[in-house]
Protein backbone atom coordinates (compact mmCIF):
# COMPACT_ATOMS: atom_id res chain seq x y z
CA UNK A 1 0.00 0.00 0.00
CA UNK A 2 1.28 3.48 -0.88
CA UNK A 3 0.62 6.51 1.28
CA UNK A 4 0.25 9.66 -0.84
CA UNK A 5 -1.05 11.99 1.88
CA UNK A 6 0.62 15.32 2.41
CA UNK A 7 1.67 16.08 -1.16
CA UNK A 8 -0.16 19.41 -1.12
CA UNK A 9 0.99 20.49 2.35
CA UNK A 10 3.71 23.00 3.06
CA UNK A 11 6.81 21.70 4.86
CA UNK A 12 7.52 23.40 8.18
CA UNK A 13 10.55 23.34 10.45
CA UNK A 14 10.45 21.64 13.82
CA UNK A 15 12.85 21.60 16.73
CA UNK A 16 14.85 18.41 17.10
CA UNK A 17 16.70 17.53 20.26
CA UNK A 18 19.08 14.65 20.62
CA UNK A 19 20.55 13.56 23.92
CA UNK A 20 23.89 11.81 23.76
CA UNK A 21 25.18 9.83 26.70
CA UNK A 22 28.47 10.80 28.33
CA UNK A 23 29.46 7.19 27.67
CA UNK A 24 29.26 7.62 23.89
CA UNK A 25 32.70 6.85 22.38
CA UNK A 26 32.93 10.19 20.57
CA UNK A 27 32.11 12.12 23.75
CA UNK A 28 34.78 10.16 25.61
CA UNK A 29 37.26 10.84 22.82
CA UNK A 30 36.45 14.57 22.73
CA UNK A 31 37.07 14.80 26.47
CA UNK A 32 40.45 13.07 26.17
CA UNK A 33 41.84 15.08 23.25
CA UNK A 34 44.51 17.70 24.01
CA UNK A 35 42.54 20.60 22.50
CA UNK A 36 44.88 23.32 23.75
CA UNK A 37 47.96 21.55 22.39
CA UNK A 38 46.25 21.12 19.02
CA UNK A 39 45.29 24.80 19.01
CA UNK A 40 48.89 25.77 19.79
CA UNK A 41 50.01 23.73 16.75
CA UNK A 42 47.47 25.01 14.22
CA UNK A 43 47.00 28.64 15.33
CA UNK A 44 50.20 30.01 13.78
CA UNK A 45 49.25 28.52 10.41
CA UNK A 46 45.69 29.87 10.64
CA UNK A 47 47.03 33.33 11.45
CA UNK A 48 49.12 33.28 8.24
CA UNK A 49 46.09 32.63 6.02
CA UNK A 50 44.16 35.26 4.09
CA UNK A 51 47.22 37.51 3.67
CA UNK A 52 47.49 37.93 7.40
CA UNK A 53 43.83 38.97 7.80
CA UNK A 54 42.57 35.98 9.74
CA UNK A 55 40.32 38.24 11.83
CA UNK A 56 38.25 39.41 8.82
CA UNK A 57 34.81 37.88 8.25
CA UNK A 58 32.88 35.42 10.36
CA UNK A 59 34.65 34.09 13.44
CA UNK A 60 36.13 30.65 12.87
CA UNK A 61 34.96 28.25 15.56
CA UNK A 62 38.28 26.46 15.68
CA UNK A 63 37.37 23.65 18.09
CA UNK A 64 34.23 22.77 16.11
CA UNK A 65 36.09 22.86 12.79
CA UNK A 66 38.98 20.84 14.18
CA UNK A 67 36.51 18.31 15.57
CA UNK A 68 34.86 17.99 12.16
CA UNK A 69 38.25 17.52 10.55
CA UNK A 70 39.05 14.72 13.00
CA UNK A 71 35.71 13.02 12.32
CA UNK A 72 36.34 13.42 8.60
CA UNK A 73 39.67 11.61 8.96
CA UNK A 74 38.28 8.92 11.27
CA UNK A 75 35.39 8.08 8.94
CA UNK A 76 37.19 8.78 5.65
CA UNK A 77 34.68 11.43 4.55
CA UNK A 78 35.10 13.85 1.69
CA UNK A 79 34.61 17.56 2.39
CA UNK A 80 31.14 17.36 0.83
CA UNK A 81 30.17 14.29 2.88
CA UNK A 82 31.28 15.98 6.10
CA UNK A 83 29.42 19.17 5.14
CA UNK A 84 26.26 17.22 4.33
CA UNK A 85 26.38 15.12 7.50
CA UNK A 86 26.93 18.15 9.71
CA UNK A 87 24.54 20.52 7.93
CA UNK A 88 22.02 20.32 10.76
CA UNK A 89 24.39 21.94 13.26
CA UNK A 90 23.87 25.73 13.19
CA UNK A 91 26.79 26.38 15.57
CA UNK A 92 29.09 25.83 12.60
CA UNK A 93 27.46 28.39 10.32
Amino acid sequence: MLDTQGFNKEITAKELRITISNNHPLIKLANKLPWQKMLDIILPDLQKTEQGKFWVGRPLKIRAHLGIYLLQQMYNLTDRQAEYNLGAFPLLR
